[in-house]
């Protein structure tokens, strides 16, 4: 990673940001300023993926993709311990095949192709430390409607999807920290029109 930053009140950054090996990726984004809405974030980022699914306990299928992401927040506000990002984000998927996994996974499921997500995030955060906290909470709240053409999925009725992550920093001793987290995901719509990028998951780097 790589972060330049002009010397102004109304600064401009621009970071350059990778990860090579296993799943390689990488982004280029920029932000400017500190305005009315405090700040206007517009990035790009390219990751290929190749991870394997089961059923059962058994190995189905591999699942290549490389996926192209454009976004821009056009607000991203931080009061004290709050902050709030509203935006759009634009996804480009391309599979090497088409799933098609029994009856778990319906053969007409949508995997390429391109998608428009309106996302709006809601956090607090007063962990005491990024890297290793000693005390403080995290909140996170995520809200996505998911399209394909900015107005309809797929010929059919957007997707919406909710998300929420919370972290507690409980002290055992004034070395010893006990850290519990708790990730989760609800998409409200039919399994079968939801695209295999943003169905949910278990397992594996993600969450």
């Amino acid at each position: 990673n790589s972060t330049l930053r002009t010397p102004r009140a109304q600064a401009t950054q621009l970071s350059i940001s990778g990860r090579l090996g296993e799943n390689p990726w990488g982004e280029f984004g920029i932000s400017f300023g500190d305005g009315f809405l405090n700040r206007l974030d517009i990035g790009y980022r390219i990751q290929y993926n190749d991870y394997h699914l089961y059923y059962k306990g058994k190995r189905l299928a591999p699942i290549v993709n490389l996926n192209h992401r454009a976004y821009i927040n056009l607000a991203n506000i931080s009061r004290g311990h709050f902050n709030f990002q509203a935006g759009l984000r634009y996804d480009h998927y391309n599979y090497r095949d088409i799933l098609a996994l029994r009856d778990t996974i319906k053969s007409n499921l949508h995997g390429s192709g391109s998608y428009v997500t309106y996302q709006a995030s809601l956090q607090y955060n007063n962990l005491e430390s990024h890297t290793f906290p000693r005390s403080g909470i995290l909140l996170k709240l995520n809200y996505n409607l998911l399209t394909s053409n900015f107005v309809h999925l797929n010929n059919h009725s957007p997707a919406h999807i909710l998300s929420y992550k919370y972290k507690h920093i409980v002290r055992l001793t004034n070395s010893v920290k006990f850290i519990p987290q708790i990730d989760g995901r609800v998409i409200f719509k039919e399994f079968d029109q939801t695209p295999i990028p943003f169905v949910n998951y278990i397992g594996g780097n993600e969450n």
